[in-house]
């Protein structure tokens, strides 16, 4: 069996839809630690790609402060400002945050 068929059957994937994206989850445990191993499929000229991340359960999340950015940049956050760069609607609904250069304005 293919590697990535036997990923996609651990994360509870269709192994037989290789047209299309799909993003799937596996639960692991390693040395002793719960981990959280991301799978996304992606259609390629060559057949399929998978991408996996691993991400630590037991690990406290990260505040927008202790990523470096002012204050009364992560109060606009917080409360929704629109004027902030980081608030435009799409964003809202997805939970996503788009970097751009300090001059972007939406």
């Amino acid at each position: 069996m293919p590697l990535i068929a036997r990923i996609k059957i651990l994360a509870g994937m269709d192994i037989a839809e290789k047209r299309r994206p799909q993003d799937g989850r596996i639960l692991i445990k390693v040395s002793g630690k719960k981990m959280d191993m991301r799978v996304s499929t992606l259609p390629s000229i060559f057949g399929e790609k998978a991408v996996l991340r691993l991400l630590d359960q037991d690990n406290e999340r990260i505040g927008i402060e202790k990523l470096g950015f002012e204050h009364d940049q992560a109060e606009k956050t917080e409360t929704g400002d629109n004027s902030s760069p980081w608030n435009y609607p799409g964003h809202r609904s997805h939970g996503k945050r788009k970097i751009n250069d300090p001059l972007f304005t939406p």
